[in-house]
């Protein structure tokens, strides 16, 4: 796909099994990328990773969730949707 020419490989965290949680996964990404973990978006379809993510105290938290599950995750995500095409771009701001 040519990824590497908008990331660097060093910066790449994803679940490999070498964390304790996707929660210290989150926290590891915001480290390499030097943010502050409140300014990061998290989107992630299980409710232990957004409860999490909210825990940890990301910046915008993105559930997708179908709609039988998603009362569950009101008052932790900011946003919900069904899939990515439902995903906002003015939720980036």
């Amino acid at each position: 796909f040519g990824l590497d020419r908008w990331f660097r490989k060093e910066d790449v965290v994803y679940d490999d099994g070498t964390y304790p949680n996707k929660g210290a996964m989150h926290l590891e990404a915001a480290r390499r990328l030097e943010v502050d973990f409140a300014e990061c978006m998290v989107i992630e379809d299980s409710l232990s990773s957004i409860q999490q993510a909210k825990q940890n105290g990301a910046g915008c938290i993105v559930a997708v969730a179908d709609a039988a599950s998603a009362h569950k995750l009101q008052g932790l995500a900011d946003y919900i949707m069904a899939d990515f095409t439902e995903f906002d771009p003015a939720w980036l701001v």
